[in-house]
């Protein structure tokens, strides 16, 4: 899906919060839409800091060169992982496939920004991320949930990384529904959205009714026409044994745990 000026300054300003590292790799190589003179002012808002060489070598340049983006923003080492190098990723793998471990902890931030939905055999591909990041590292997802059909083999609900990357022993930071407003649609840079709150926050985590009547009561507004799940989880207890989780909706079910068979 790519990444424009509004997403790309949240996801930055929360790697600068937590001190994010020097390696990036992406997942799919993204492509970055901005307009340069609104991604500079609001970048000074947030006090992002730019690398003024890269900076001046690329700017107002499009299509926008993702590699000396990532460099511009201090990251001293970019990769992108794809299954074909068509779109320009330096490391070739597929994801469906369980990654050489010649790659494991190499990464301080591992960007999914609309790749996940379009592996096949997800379970392999999160245990790859996780083997792929560094401890203290952080992964972001952004993913459809809603208004993407056939655009990959999923839509995506909060519960999937919620559940897994805590049974793992991550630390979530973030868990929101981007409702992307299609207002100009066709320019991405453009593109304006309402963000929801954190999705642990909603009623009770584990009945749906709260947050499905808010994504019905936000997805009345005529602009709203697909949703994206953004989470950032981090890395805290490096673990080579990864957990496939049970959906932790059925804990508050009781009775549950014993009627499971052994």
């Amino acid at each position: 899906m790519g990444l424009n000026t509004n997403r790309i300054i949240r996801l930055v300003n929360e790697m600068i919060v937590i001190g994010a590292g020097k390696s990036i790799c992406m997942l799919g190589l993204q492509c970055i839409h901005i307009e340069w003179d609104d991604f500079v002012n609001k970048a000074k808002r947030f006090d992002i800091r730019l690398q003024q060489d890269i900076y001046n070598d690329i700017k107002d340049k499009q299509p926008v060169d993702t590699y000396a983006f990532f460099r511009m923003l201090g990251f001293s080492e970019v990769h992108a992982i794809d299954i074909s190098g068509y779109e320009g990723a330096d490391i070739l793998l597929d994801l469906n496939q369980e990654c050489p471990d010649k790659y494991y902890e190499q990464f301080d931030v591992i960007i999914d920004g609309g790749t996940l939905e379009h592996v096949f055999n997800i379970p392999i591909a999160l245990k790859n991320i996780c083997n792929l990041l560094k401890p203290n590292g952080i992964v972001i997802h952004g993913n459809p949930l809603a208004g993407y059909i056939d655009h990959g083999f999923y839509s995506i609900s909060p519960t999937l990384y919620l559940d897994f990357y805590l049974q793992n022993g991550y630390r979530i930071l973030n868990s929101e529904i981007e409702f992307v407003m299609d207002i100009g649609k066709g320019d991405h840079a453009r593109w304006n959205a309402i963000y929801s709150q954190d999705c642990r926050l909603f009623q009770k985590w584990g009945n749906t009714d709260s947050i499905n009547e808010y994504v019905r009561m936000i997805g009345k507004n005529p602009n709203v026409g697909r949703m994206v799940l953004w989470t950032v989880a981090q890395k805290i207890k490096p673990d080579a044994s990864i957990k496939y989780p049970i959906q932790s909706m059925w804990d508050d079910y009781e009775g549950w745990d014993e009627g499971r068979k052994n």
